[in-house]
């Protein structure tokens, strides 16, 4: 899975040493409270009391026996949740200021913490975070330290930014509208642009040397997106009736989403050709591809679909 360390919803399926995973109470017999993050054997959940957000924290779990290893100090409201093998980061937001705090994955203290403006952005990899550190502003931070390595002025993000073959992807707003740019992560300098054409819809997808975008086409349609990872140019686009409402899910030949019909939807990465599609209903979360499987979730099934 291309994002098995970033969660967005606390309900959202993740990948991580063979197993998928759903936030439920009962069977992490813990409160959940935010997002999820999964690394190795470990998921990493917020929990505690939501009308409480102040007393928010983070909890480790084995992901085998389901039990708490560690649960931290409170960090506040959870709103973005990431980890690797020796840190988690997550950003809390305790009296109206957001504060992004890196976590020992050993213990649960805290190695430090920074302000950040936005609570939403947060991507990690190759021992760097990047997150929005003040309006407007993307920050490269280093994984270990938290001190800043480069800063750059963008528009308004659309979801998180993707960290793919030394690449930093992002969906911005510019002077000229919606933009879908590749920077160098190590210094955070324009390598190519891409403009929208309208309002973007979900942040950059990245798998098999492609990048993924969605944007607005009018109503209730869109058109997706797929360039090259290494200049931008266009491989293909694909006109859909019905709109994604969750980022595009990229592994092997398959790109998937769900649909403002609350379906998931099937498009061969290579050509965009469209395949199958899963009903979901009601509570329909963002699908998960692994190990050539379609994992799925909503409020009343839940499911694998070999797509073999």
């Amino acid at each position: 899975a291309q994002r098995c360390g970033i969660a967005a919803d606390s309900a959202m399926p993740i990948v991580s040493s063979e197993r998928a995973l759903r936030a439920d109470d009962g069977k992490l017999n813990l409160p959940t409270a935010g997002p999820l993050a999964a690394c190795g054997a470990a998921v990493y959940v917020a929990t505690g009391n939501p009308s409480e957000p102040q007393q928010i924290s983070i909890a480790k779990v084995d992901a085998g026996a389901l039990k708490t290893t560690w649960t931290s100090a409170p960090v506040g409201a959870v709103s973005a949740l990431a980890a690797d093998e020796a840190r988690i980061y997550a950003i809390g937001t305790t009296s109206d200021a957001a504060k992004l705090v890196c976590l020992s994955s050993d213990s649960g203290k805290v190695i430090w913490s920074k302000p950040v403006a936005s609570g939403e952005v947060l991507t990690s990899g190759r021992e760097r975070i990047f997150a929005v550190t003040t309006p407007n502003t993307l920050s490269c931070l280093d994984a270990v330290s938290g001190t800043e390595l480069w800063s750059r002025e963008t528009g308004t993000l659309r979801g998180t930014p993707v960290l793919a073959h030394s690449l930093l992807f992002i969906v911005t707003t510019t002077a000229d509208g919606w933009a879908l740019q590749c920077l160098d992560d190590s210094t955070g300098s324009t390598l190519w642009s891409v403009k929208l054409t309208a309002e973007s819809l979900t942040p950059a997808t990245v798998a098999g040397g492609k990048v993924f975008v969605t944007q607005s086409s009018g109503l209730d349609a869109a058109k997706i997106y797929c360039f090259q990872v290494s200049d931008g140019v266009a491989a293909w686009t694909k006109d859909v009736n019905k709109a994604p409402v969750t980022y595009l899910c990229a592994s092997g030949d398959q790109l998937a989403f769900v649909n403002t019909a609350l379906r998931i939807v099937l498009l061969k990465q290579s050509t965009g050709e469209e395949g199958e599609t899963v009903p979901l209903g009601k509570g329909a979360q963002p699908p998960v591809i692994g190990r050539n499987f379609l994992l799925v979730a909503g409020e009343t099934r839940a499911g694998a679909f070999d797509l073999a």
